[in-house]
């Protein structure tokens, strides 16, 4: 799982209009959400909706930890 590169986060851009990130780390990120969500949340989940808040909040502040966003 990619987390740093050294200290620093690792910036990534997001389309506003489709909420989809793009630029040189996109594959980074997309990828990274994806071990993130498979590590947290149960594959019997249908949708973002019925994820408790405490598992929502608990995956938004590894993003942030990890990613810096720039909205495009």
């Amino acid at each position: 799982m990619i987390r740093h590169m050294g200290s620093q986060k690792v910036p990534f851009q997001v389309d506003p209009q489709t909420g989809r990130a793009s630029g040189p780390n996109q594959a980074q990120f997309v990828s990274y959400l994806g071990v993130l969500a498979q590590s947290k949340v149960s594959i019997l989940i249908p949708d973002w909706d019925n994820i408790s808040e405490l598992d929502k909040n608990f995956i938004w502040e590894d993003i942030y930890v990890s990613y810096l966003f720039k909205c495009y």
